[in-house]
């Protein structure tokens, strides 16, 4: 901004981890009222991926200074799901890479092992794929495997992921059906069996009913297909309020919460029935695949995430739980909080929530007046934490009683974030279906 000439030292103050094409001093002359953009080439190591790395930078010149920091948020070099569930008919294990060695040709190795026998491999692939610096790439492979528990090991330059993997050989009839269910035009996803009854809603793509049928009871809070009684007072579509089910917070409430998905049948039932949904946003993309698994309560949500804006940064996939015909103090709610398994229940007169931290990768709630409870299983590691909310009909946006356990998830730009939620609602104990799950390799440790 001067009206005369300057010249300086422009340095850049980096971390261990990241380095940098050139000296870290650079000789700088700019003339009268003049800009000048400088562009350096960073060299992230593998110890600077899946990480938040801090940049600093100084410019000094006569008896001036000035300094700046900056953040280079690094996704992992290797993406995938930490935990999955398949069928022993076949199962698909998605891994996405991050270049951040340059040279254009990445090696990705994919071994699987059983959990209890790691140096037993019983699939090994390598590929070699073509992704220039900066750039991702997703391979899938698809494994054939007998029922069990198994170990998955994902690995390029020099950085590794691991998945938890079960596999089933869940027997039964599950229906899928594809219908209109408030006549507005757009179809919902029914899947069935003998235990749940499960229905998909292409917006937001939720699961908004998840019935347990020996108890003729949605374990979810829903609201759809009714609105709240407000919903025309001004700027309501600025605040949040809740189509029910499973559904996810990111950047709410202005994002996904109308959004309707590109839907896809999968399988269409046998042994179990899979719907595929997809939206696009602002060049953002969501996927989640919804797998309703043979003649068991077991339904799975897995999510595959491509991030383009920075302020997208956490995802939290929940389910607003109301077990039974009303919600109150009948119901506990259980958490394997670090310590120790924790129990709460609502405050009838005040809201509440908190952070809890996992040393497990599941919630449970019960029903103790109609025997009814709901299991919920996913990664341990991959959450920030839990985040608990107790909501009451005094809330002045959302205007009900139920509960939201919410892991919330950080997630990856130039690469994809994989996510995945198993559940296992039923009569009787949240212990029977936190031992099912635990049976077929779902529960996580930390």
């Amino acid at each position: 901004t001067y009206g005369h000439n300057i010249e300086g030292t422009l340095t850049l103050n980096l971390p261990p981890q990241v380095g940098a094409e050139g000296p870290a001093a650079r000789n700088i002359k700019l003339a009268a009222h003049s800009t000048r953009r400088i562009k350096i080439e960073l060299n992230p190591s593998k110890e600077a991926m899946a990480r938040l790395n801090a940049i600093g930078m100084t410019f000094d010149w006569g008896c001036s200074s000035k300094s700046i920091m900056a953040k280079l948020d690094m996704p992992p070099a290797v993406s995938a799901h930490q935990l999955l569930y398949g069928s022993a008919e076949g199962t698909t294990v998605p891994v996405s890479v991050y270049n951040h060695i340059g040279g254009g040709e990445i090696e990705v190795s994919v071994s699987i092992a059983p959990k209890d026998n790691p140096s037993q491999e019983v699939f090994a692939q390598t590929s070699t794929v073509s992704v220039s610096k900066g750039g991702y790439q997703t391979l899938k492979y698809d494994v054939k495997l007998p029922a069990g528990s198994y170990t998955v090991t994902s690995e390029a330059m020099g950085s590794t992921a691991v998945t938890q993997l079960g596999i089933g050989s869940e027997e039964g009839n599950v229906t899928l059906k594809e219908v209109d269910l408030n006549d507005d035009g757009v179809n919902e996803y029914i899947m069935e069996n003998g235990h749940v009854k499960v229905t998909l809603l292409t917006t937001g793509a939720r699961v908004i009913e998840y019935i347990v049928k020996s108890r003729n009871d949605n374990v979810f809070f829903k609201l759809w297909p009714d609105k709240p009684y407000d919903v025309n007072r001004p700027f309501r579509e600025r605040a949040f309020w809740p189509f029910g089910g499973f559904e996810d917070f990111l950047g709410q409430a202005s994002m996904e919460t109308h959004k309707v998905y590109d839907a896809e049948v999968i399988k269409n039932g046998g042994s179990y029935a899979e719907v595929r949904m997809r939206g696009e946003y602002y060049g953002n993309t969501i996927e989640k695949t919804f797998t309703l698994y043979g003649d068991t309560p077991l339904l799975g949500i897995r999510f595959a995430l491509d991030m383009v804006n920075p302020e997208l940064d956490v995802l939290g996939p929940q389910p607003i739980l109301a077990l039974g015909k009303e919600h109150g103090t009948e119901d506990r709610f259980i958490i394997p909080e670090i310590g120790g398994n924790q129990e709460y229940i609502m405050r009838p007169k005040q809201m509440y929530g908190k952070i809890l931290d996992l040393r497990e990768g599941w919630n449970a709630g019960y029903d103790t007046r109609e025997d009814i409870s709901f299991v919920g299983a996913y990664p341990v590691h991959r959450p920030f934490y839990l985040h608990m909310w107790m909501n009451l009909d005094t809330n002045p946006d959302s205007h009900y009683p139920y509960v939201e356990l919410q892991p919330w998830v950080p997630l990856y730009h130039n690469s994809t974030s994989y996510f995945s939620y198993y559940m296992w609602a039923d009569g009787g104990s949240w212990e029977k279906g936190l031992d099912e799950l635990r049976k077929r390799n779902l529960i996580t440790e930390r």
